[in-house]
């Protein structure tokens, strides 16, 4: 039941020093990329792995809320603030 838990990325990374000639360096184009559910579930494991506290449901909520388009509005305010960051930042 355990090996089930691992993912692809995990095994990747831990037999590329071994054997790197085996380990694909990146997809190629034309084959099925991941399905969202897979990576989601990737997404999840790797944050629990870490000891974070994360479901599904908060990745879902986390890309819905990221994948909104800004309104003209709210990117002026954003670029105003990284502005006065950047000021902030330096001493300007």
């Amino acid at each position: 039941m355990a090996w089930k838990e691992v993912t692809v990325r995990c095994l990747c990374a831990a037999w590329r020093p071994l054997w790197p000639e085996c380990v694909l360096q990146r997809d190629f184009e034309g084959f099925e990329e991941l399905e969202e559910e897979a990576v989601v579930h990737e997404i999840v494991s790797l944050s629990n792995s870490m000891g974070l506290e994360v479901d599904d449901d908060d990745v879902e909520k986390l890309v819905e809320e990221h994948s909104k388009e800004l309104s003209t509005e709210e990117l002026l305010e954003a670029s105003q603030r990284r502005k006065r960051d950047t000021e902030t930042e330096f001493n300007f």
